[in-house]
Formats: structure tokens, C-alpha cells, sequence
């Protein structure tokens, strides 16, 4: 994978992401700022936990790698 598909899928998921979560807020009477601000939050949260989890699995397959290699 190139690196500008895993930006163009990344952006896709915290765009959706962020769209979904606002309605949830939205619709349970937040008001427009306050629902943004939340959903941004969450999905910014949600991407950290995603970009940690893709590194580590990659620390991962590097060692099991380095492993067999040896």
C-alpha cells in the first residue's frame, strides 16, 4: 500500500467517524458547538488507539521477522 491510499483511508474513517458520532450528540440535544467539540474528541481518541495499535502490530511483525531471520 502507498502512503496515499493509507491517507485517503484514514481520512475517510475520521471523517465518517466524526459525522456519525456529532449525529449521536446532535440528536440527543447537545448543542451544534458542544456535539462537535465531543465528536472530535472521541473520534480524535479513536484514531490515537488506531495509529498506536497499526504501529505496535508493526513493531510485531518486525520482530517476528528479525526472529525467523535469525
Amino acid at each position: 500500500m502507498d502512503n496515499k491510499y493509507i491517507y485517503d483511508m484514514t481520512r475517510n474513517v475520521y471523517t465518517e467517524m466524526h459525522k456519525a458520532i456529532h449525529e449521536i450528540f446532535y440528536c440527543k440535544g447537545y448543542h451544534y458547538e458542544q456535539a462537535q467539540a465531543n465528536s472530535a474528541f472521541i473520534t480524535a481518541y479513536v484514531m490515537k488507539l488506531l495509529a498506536d495499535e497499526i504501529q505496535n502490530q508493526a513493531i510485531r511483525d518486525d520482530l517476528t521477522e528479525n526472529i525467523f531471520r535469525e
